[in-house]
């Protein structure tokens, strides 16, 4: 249904900088909805431990040196 939606407003065009910029705004909105929605059913749950969200980010960020 996004796809679809983008693909009505900006073209199917991939390289649409328009597109590129609503569509990295999208997936970073729903990233942080997504771990907002995680930590509160841990917490609702009881969880005590620590969060491992961007745990792949900061693998890479280790592996190509940009820590």
């Amino acid at each position: 249904m996004i796809e679809e939606s983008l693909n009505a407003l900006f073209g199917e065009e991939d390289s649409e900088g328009k597109r590129i910029f609503a569509q990295g705004q999208f997936m970073r909105e729903l990233e942080a909805t997504t771990q907002d929605l995680a930590r509160a059913l841990l917490d609702a749950s009881g969880f005590k431990g620590d969060y491992l969200f961007n745990r792949v980010q900061k693998q890479i960020d280790g592996e190509i040196g940009t820590e």
